[in-house]
């Protein structure tokens, strides 16, 4: 759940920014954008469309706190590489 809402500032990031960011930022958004869509669809898979799309809302009212409280560039720079580690982490754990 933590890896598709800190994923889904990645998603956003991609959907509003310039396509002119540096190869960091575009490392950075493709990581968040990869983690966002495998814990999105592992929600989707083990808990169905209803909880998918609670999580979904759930994420973009997250979203839209941290931009009005202007805390979007620290949740850029490090939701990403967190939302993937997070994601990694749930794998390793259900996998073995």
């Amino acid at each position: 759940m933590a890896a598709t809402i800190l994923g889904f500032f990645s998603f956003m990031d991609m959907l509003e920014r310039d396509r002119t960011a540096g190869i960091r930022d575009k490392a950075s958004m493709t990581v968040g954008v990869t983690a966002f869509l495998s814990a999105i669809t592992i929600v989707f898979q083990r808990n169905g469309i209803l909880a998918g799309l609670l999580l979904l809302l759930l994420g973009w009212l997250i979203y839209d706190v941290t931009e009005r409280l202007n805390g979007s560039a620290l949740m850029r720079r490090f939701s990403p590489w967190t939302s993937s580690l997070l994601l990694l982490t749930y794998i390793g754990t259900t996998s073995a």
